[in-house]
Formats: structure tokens, sequence, C-alpha cells
């Protein structure tokens, strides 16, 4: 089946990896980007579902599913508040501000497909090559596992690289507050200098502390906290 897309836009065909996220999900679940229905027939009979579709076109095809609840629009313009899963194959273009939508909401659970990339990115321990602000939020806000790694011959049309599944759970033990959030991003804009030049450049008095002289690159979440608790804004 080949169908008519749109610059970064795939379709996960797979039957056997639809049926899987299906299965693992249940609920007020909210599918981000239905394209032709692939994911959404799965999903039927799982729970209330609420799918949101930017393209008009494909939005016409899931009116005729009359299970669901249809918003047709922009996914990072809508609310991801309030559901217990929020699941889809996502865009490779928006893959992060997605991911960082959800874990900036108040739903609690998240299976998505992604480029494989992103995924080990999710996963990356500090100081590996992978480890990015992205593992910071996403290892903060609970547990992420790479479910299942699917090749491009599993999508119409065929994407050039491989991708993945992946599931979130939040919890709130390590919970990110809005400062620390800001300390992130400001580190990881120059992951590989010392952590205590970076926040000295941008305006905040440090300490001796040796978190300081640690690289971006090879923070946890516990220095992150410590930091936080450290600096003063001059």
């Amino acid at each position: 089946m080949v169908f008519n897309v749109r610059p970064n836009q795939v379709f996960l065909k797979d039957d056997t990896t639809l049926k899987l996220i299906a299965s693992l999900v249940e609920g007020d679940i909210l599918e981000i980007g239905g394209g032709h229905g692939e994911l959404t027939k799965h999903l039927l009979g799982r729970g209330k579902i609420t799918v949101i579709e930017i393209d008009a076109k494909l939005a016409v095809k899931l009116k005729k599913l009359n299970e669901t609840k249809l918003i047709v629009g922009d996914a990072l313009k809508e609310s991801f508040d309030g559901y217990d899963f929020v699941v889809g194959n996502i865009p490779y273009n928006i893959s992060s501000q997605i991911i960082i939508k959800f874990l900036d909401s108040n739903s609690m659970r998240a299976i998505f497909t992604i480029q494989r990339e992103l995924a080990e990115r999710m996963v990356a321990e500090p100081c590996s090559k992978d480890y990015s602000r992205l593992s910071v939020r996403v290892q903060s806000a609970g547990k992420c596992r790479i479910l299942r790694v699917l090749p491009p011959v599993f999508f119409s049309p065929e994407p050039k690289v491989f991708s993945a599944v992946v599931e979130i759970e939040k919890t709130k033990k390590n919970a990110l507050s809005d400062f620390d959030k800001r300390i992130v991003d400001l580190i990881f804009q120059h992951k590989n200098q010392n952590i205590g030049k970076v926040l000295k450049r941008e305006g905040f008095k440090t300490t001796e502390d040796p978190v300081f002289l640690k690289k971006a690159r090879c923070v946890d979440i516990n220095d992150i906290k410590k930091i936080s608790s450290l600096v003063e804004f001059i």
C-alpha cells in the first residue's frame, strides 16, 4: 500500500507492531496523528479514544470511525492533559517537541513510534555519546524503555532510517522543577564545557562545589537538583 504524503510523514503499516501498541494501552487514550487510521482501528475497544490529525484529507477518513473523538488541528497546539495514555507514530521533525509536551502534561504514560536515534538518546546514560537534554528530561520524569526496533520496510513510504517504539511511564520521584528545567536547557547548550563556566556567563553565581567542574554531558538527575540548590542569579 502506497500513501500520498507530506515531507517527514510516514505511516506504520506493520500489523504485529500496531497490535502490540494497542494491547498496552487502555482508558482515556490520546492518539497523535491518526493518519489513515492504522493504529486507531486497533485502539477501538481499548477505551475512550481522542485523535488529533492536522491533515484535513486524512481527517475525513478518520471521521468514519464513529467510536473516536476527532480533533482536526496541530498536536503542538492542543492539550495533552487528562489522558491515561498518549500514543502515536510521530513525524520525525517534531518528535522531540511532542515528547517534551507530553512530559510537561499531567498524563502519565505514553507509547511513541519515533526515529531510533532519538529513542537511543532518551535512554542514554550520562557520559555516553547519546546523552542529551532530552535524556535528562525523560529520565527525570520516570521510566523509559525501547520496546521494539522497526526496520524501514514496516512503513510506507519507507524512511531512510530505522525507527523504534518507546514507552514512557512517568513518576513523581525525580520530577524536575521549572528552575531545574531552565538549568538543564542552559547547560546543554554547551554540554562539553564546565557547568560552572556556562552558568557564570548566563549571570549565575556558583560555588566551589565540584559539581560545577562537571560537563553537562556527564550530569545525572541528582546533580541537576544539587546545581539548582546552589546557584544564585546575580
